[in-house]
């Protein structure tokens, strides 16, 4: 407001107001993110007067707290984890003397991937190496599967899941399928080697590698949540399950799923909010943007953009009541991978 920024709750509750020039990212674990003057990130505990943590210390680039620790690049370039009061957890330079850090992770649980020399791995709190790091590649999101990941080694041929005590879950061949995304439950998406997009199939295995279900002229888009998902038939979009049921055909121009909340656009350009059955919920005055669920709570609410102004919404379709705060533009920003 006015050309600063605070920060509030899905609720309405504004936790602070006029504090910042930057925008702030999103509060995780009680901490957030801002750029200060010079450029830099500073990390600040998420209260009513919010307090820098780390005694003024600014990074080139900083990750959330998503986890016990958080990385960062320091101002000469050294990469590090911090704890919660900006004391140095895990110094990876001294960890892995004579390695090139290139890419880091947040903490999810008790791991983090991380890429040195140009090669994936995966480490624990105590900076050990669990999964070594010699794969190419990483697949699938870790808010999705914390407990278990995608790992690519392009000159064997073959994709694994393994999991965070660094054992090989699954191994399959590269030659046939390409791995997407990979979930809790197991459930991994695949899609076929095609050249165009078009011409690719997806099919969804379960954790055993076994195919559940195979997509024919029909392209999933989207996450799974709770066994359903989004997907795409003739530039239209539908709802189905993981066993192949349709539960909304694919009739409307736009959707998204978060797990709690289905919004659509039909024909006539107007948003709603649907159930799993394509039942209208309620109409929405403008275009919504659903949060992931990858925080408590952020799937029951989402932001209506119109013309004129921002609002919180609920999965009931009623505006949040933000009293006299004026919402400029929200935006849950925050990654869970920094480049160095």
């Amino acid at each position: 407001e006015d050309g600063k920024w605070g920060l509030i709750s899905l609720k309405g509750d504004v936790l602070f107001a006029d504090e910042f020039k930057e925008r702030p990212s999103v509060s995780v674990n009680d901490r957030f993110i801002v750029r200060n003057k010079k450029d830099f990130y500073e990390y600040y505990e998420a209260d009513s007067e919010p307090e820098q943590i780390g005694e003024g210390v600014g990074y080139k680039r900083a990750g959330l707290f998503t986890g016990k620790y958080a990385p960062v690049q320091k101002k000469d370039g050294r990469v590090i984890y911090i704890d919660k009061k900006g004391g140095v957890a895990i110094d990876m330079g001294k960890k892995f003397p004579g390695k090139k850090i290139n890419e880091v992770e947040c903490f999810m649980g008790d791991w983090a991937a991380v890429q040195m020399d140009g090669k994936w791995g995966a480490m624990d709190t105590d900076g050990k190496l669990i999964v070594p790091c010699k794969y190419d590649d990483i697949a699938g999101n870790p808010f999705f599967s914390p407990n278990r990941r995608i790992f690519i080694d392009k000159e064997a041929k073959k994709w694994y899941v393994i999991d965070k005590k660094g054992k090989t879950l699954l191994s399959k061949s590269l030659e046939s399928m390409s791995p997407e995304y990979i979930y809790e439950d197991g459930l991994i998406v695949v899609s076929s080697n095609a050249e165009s997009y078009e011409d690719r199939e997806h099919t969804i295995l379960d954790e055993k590698g076994n195919s559940k279900l195979k997509l024919k002229n029909k392209h999933i888009s989207g996450d799974i949540y709770d066994g359903k998902f989004i997907f795409r038939e003739d530039d239209a979009y539908g709802l189905m399950n993981v066993s192949g049921k349709v539960l909304i055909k694919a009739k409307y121009d736009e959707m998204q799923y978060n797990g709690a909340i289905i919004v659509a656009r039909n024909d006539d350009k107007e948003w709603l909010i649907v159930d799993d059955s394509g039942k209208k919920v309620a109409e929405l005055d403008g275009k919504p943007e659903l949060f992931e669920p990858i925080f408590d709570g952020y799937d029951s609410f989402m932001i209506v953009s119109s013309d004129k102004q921002e609002a919180i919404v609920d999965d009931e379709g009623k505006e949040v009541d933000l009293g006299d705060v004026e919402l400029y533009r929200v935006r849950p920003d925050g990654s869970t991978r920094i480049y160095i």
